[in-house]
């Protein structure tokens, strides 16, 4: 298991997963614009599960030649947005790296941890 801060890929395919408390997710999507709550969304879990007492959701994804389907899930938010100035690739890095940055930093600000998990291949 290879523990990182942030996206970081040098293959051509990756997977992505972290864990963290219901309240740091939710402390976190509250800082989010409704655009970015709804990508996240798409790659949140929906019902938390229980660890060690506390609620707990994941956030996951897979980018590169084996995501196209996760790829394409944040093309149809974007089609769907009125927004004439919308930063598609903004969207992106936010979907696939910029959200799970803001889990780990929130996180932090709140004294608890995430558990991270990425693979390369």
């Amino acid at each position: 298991m290879k523990v990182r801060q942030g996206f970081v890929s040098n293959s051509s395919s990756s997977s992505f997963v972290i864990f963290a408390s219901k309240e740091v997710f939710e402390a976190t999507l509250a800082e989010c614009t409704e655009i970015e709550q709804k990508v996240a969304h798409l790659f949140l879990s929906d019902k938390p599960k229980i660890f060690l007492g506390r609620q707990i959701l994941s956030y996951s994804y897979c980018s590169g030649n084996n995501g196209d389907w996760y790829y394409d899930q944040v093309n149809e938010v974007c089609s769907s947005s009125d927004d004439e100035d919308l930063d598609e690739d903004a969207l992106y890095e936010f979907a696939f790296g910029g959200f799970g940055s803001r889990v780990s930093t929130k996180a932090e600000e709140m004294n608890e941890g995430v558990l991270t998990d990425s693979q390369d291949w």
